[in-house]
């Protein structure tokens, strides 16, 4: 992800899952597969000693907002029209 990623795409990944994959990081989006989400939450709360109050805080809002990540996040706020 530091070297400006946008998306992993794994081997197991279903057809349909691939297409809206692809439309979803040519429309700018940025995806991260709920597993590689994981290793990268660990990754940071080994460097950061895991005690980030800005994690914590991110993951408790995704949690109240019934999301995963960042990006189930903005999506769930342009379908609430709370962006522009």
């Amino acid at each position: 992800m530091r070297s400006g990623v946008d998306k992993y795409l794994l081997k197991s990944m279903q057809p349909l899952e691939l297409v809206e994959t692809i439309r979803t990081v040519h429309r700018g989006g940025t995806l991260i597969d709920r597993g590689m989400s994981h290793k990268l939450v660990a990754q940071l709360e080994t460097d950061n000693g895991g005690d980030d109050p800005s994690l914590i805080k991110a993951s408790s809002a995704y949690k109240k907002l019934g999301v995963r990540d960042r990006e189930e996040a903005v999506q769930k706020a342009r379908e609430a029209e709370l962006l522009e």
